[in-house]
């Protein structure tokens, strides 16, 4: 359905039930909603709007609990502001860096031999050859695997956090063993893709 549509279907709901509510619960609310996904989508884009309509508070590791903007003041802990100054993005970007360095080669006395054209033409062949013949739409697969995590998580997951979370997976195995070809073939492969959802490809 339209997103303009679901974005109003969410606030209207946000406006009669006035206090906090989960994705869940604005989905089972939402006639129109096709999939909790949508819902999750159009919760995040009012979240972080220009107009702040949309106030959320962490439930948990993963989940949120939302309340609109407006009614938010009733209820102690609830952000409005969702942009992430330069700085705090630098630093998670940082610590993800850091955390895939450790990951990667954990002791630190392990060379790791790498053959960049290799295993680089190994996932190009992948992504644009095998990949696609045997599960024909990446993309749409990757929505579905997103839509899975989504309803799981109980947060909004997109196809490009399908791909980076699997690099993260691939990265964590290498610490196992940093020679591990496949493992650097499948991390670029998610590369491949994530920047292919990127473009919009």
């Amino acid at each position: 359905m339209d997103k303009q549509v679901l974005k109003q279907a969410v606030l209207d709901f946000a406006k009669k039930k006035r206090e906090p509510f989960t994705t869940a619960e604005a989905y089972d609310a939402i006639d129109c909603a096709e999939s909790v996904k949508d819902v999750s989508e159009a919760i995040r884009s009012l979240y972080t709007s220009a107009d702040k309509l949309i106030a959320r508070k962490r439930i948990d590791n993963v989940r949120f609990s939302y309340v609109l903007a407006e009614f938010s003041h009733g209820f102690e802990g609830y952000e409005i502001d969702a942009q992430k100054s330069d700085g705090l993005k630098k630093n998670s970007d940082n610590q993800v860096a850091a955390a895939a360095n450790i990951l990667v080669n954990p002791t630190g006395n392990k060379p790791i031999q790498q053959k960049p054209d290799g295993f680089l033409d190994t996932a190009k062949q992948i992504v644009h050859g095998d990949r696609e013949r045997i599960y024909s739409d990446t993309g749409k697969n990757l929505r579905r695997i997103a839509s899975y995590w989504s309803i799981h998580l109980g947060i909004d997951i997109t196809q490009y956090d399908v791909c980076i979370m699997m690099m993260l997976l691939k990265m964590a195995r290498l610490g196992n063993d940093p020679e591990h070809v496949d493992s650097w073939v499948d991390i670029a492969d998610y590369v491949a893709l994530k920047d292919k959802i990127r473009e919009g490809k």
